[in-house]
């Protein structure tokens, strides 16, 4: 049995998987090594300075290019299980380096994301020990989105922070509609559904294809807050 659900799963990835080598050809045009990385911190810029050696620290133009094709792989990484570990050790990596951008920590909570969608691939054919993994997956997805949220605009949002914002708002609306399957208490989910109201608010102003999303959002809110109303006591 376990045989016969190992060779289903592995059908279905590669179903999901069959642009992925389009996908790499297109975005990922140059190598990458983990030392480019190790590179950009601050603690090897330092050293390099300390030790005169100025012109082998990053210029602003290849720290960008690294930062860049970091991106590009984790976002093709994300669709490989077994690279998970791979792809959150380069966003750790960059987050270190890119405190106050939101992009290291949007890649994680994608490629945590993506990892909720095979445990729910596994549940859906039959493996029920997926269950568990579940609600701290979404617990990861949950916490990598808040901190790319927090370095966004949500007053004044630009089309870079786009992506941030309407994930963010797809997320918050993911906990509400398998809230009961992760065992997520009501008043938890409409907190996050507020914030993600807030986030489709700010990316509905840029772009009106999340109005629908927005919609979707109000809709769940109105519905938890009415669970929740202690019904009235008649006399």
């Amino acid at each position: 049995a376990k045989i016969i659900l190992e060779t289903k799963l592995a059908l279905k990835l590669l179903d999901f998987s069959r642009s992925l080598d389009s996908e790499i050809r297109a975005n990922i045009t140059m190598p990458l090594s983990m030392d480019e990385i190790d590179h950009l911190s601050p603690r090897h810029g330092a050293v390099m300075e300390f030790l005169g050696n100025k012109e082998l620290g990053s210029t602003y133009n290849k720290h960008q290019l690294i930062i860049r094709k970091a991106i590009a792989v984790m976002d093709i990484v994300k669709h490989i299980p077994f690279l998970h570990s791979l792809g959150l050790k380069m966003a750790d990596k960059l987050e270190e380096v890119e405190r106050k951008t939101p992009g290291p920590f949007l890649m994680e909570g994608r490629i945590h994301m993506q990892a909720m969608k095979l445990l729910t691939l596994r549940m859906m054919m039959d493996e029920y020990t997926a269950k568990n993994a579940l609600t701290p997956t979404f617990k990861k997805v949950v916490v990598a989105y808040r901190k790319a949220l927090k370095r966004t605009s949500l007053s004044d949002p630009h089309r870079t922070d786009i992506p941030v914002l309407g994930e963010f708002a797809l997320v918050s609306y993911y906990s509400f509609q398998h809230r009961k399957v992760m065992r997520l208490t009501n008043q938890g989910v409409l907190e996050m559904l507020k914030l993600g109201k807030k986030a489709v608010d700010a990316a509905t102003l840029v772009n009106r294809q999340y109005s629908k999303l927005q919609m979707q959002i109000l809709t769940a809110i109105s519905s938890l807050e009415h669970v929740q109303k202690p019904p009235s006591s008649s006399n």
